[in-house]
This record gives structure tokens, C-alpha cells and sequence, in this order.
């Protein structure tokens, strides 16, 4: 299987439209020099070891979400999955950004 990567980042027009649209509440404002924002689903069993890959390639976590496998037990990846939704500052360019996450993607257990 192919690793597909989607990363958006906004312009700054983008960025501002989406802050005013967005309630006061919500944690991503403009002044935490959040720039590239995304979500990777890893087995739950290893979470520890994948939140501490990202960590190691200048990533943030922002948040996570564990959810009961629709697929039942998929090979070495166990009955819950969790999506890690990750954050990049303004030091972490896209090209640099979509190397890291590919190096992380190859030690996943999908196929």
C-alpha cells in the first residue's frame, strides 16, 4: 500500500478567515505558531512508540481520539486504533514535514 499525505497549510488570508470563523474556545489560535496541521491513525497498542516518533521529528500532538476497529483484528495492529492528530511549527517546512511523516508511516502495520 501506498502512503498517501495530505497536508494543508493556509495562507495567511485563509488562516485569518478560519480563526474569526471559529469559536473563541478552540485551541489552535494564530499565536501558537501552529503552521501545518495533521491527522495519522496509528494502532492503539503503540501509541507510546508513535507519539514519541513524532515528538522526535519536531512535531506536537495536539490531541488524540481511540475508536474500535471497524476492520476487526487487522494484522499486528490489535481491535482499537487512534488517531494522533499532529501539529508543525513555522521552523518545519512542508518538504520537511512530509519526509518525517513518511519515515514514520513506514513502520506502520498497514498494507
Amino acid at each position: 500500500m501506498d502512503l498517501v499525505l495530505q497536508i494543508i497549510t493556509p495562507s495567511n488570508d485563509e488562516a485569518t478567515q478560519a480563526v474569526t470563523a471559529t469559536p473563541s474556545s478552540f485551541p489552535l489560535l494564530p499565536n501558537n505558531n501552529i503552521e501545518t496541521v495533521g491527522v495519522f491513525m496509528v494502532p492503539t497498542k503503540d501509541i507510546d512508540e508513535y507519539v514519541q516518533d513524532f515528538k522526535n521529528n519536531g512535531f506536537s500532538i495536539d490531541s488524540t481520539y481511540s475508536f474500535k476497529d471497524l476492520r476487526g483484528l487487522a494484522r499486528d495492529t490489535g481491535s482499537e486504533q487512534t488517531l494522533l492528530v499532529w501539529t508543525a511549527g513555522p521552523t518545519m517546512t512542508v518538504d520537511m514535514a512530509i519526509s518525517a511523516l513518511k519515515d514514520i508511516g513506514e513502520k506502520l502495520p498497514y498494507k
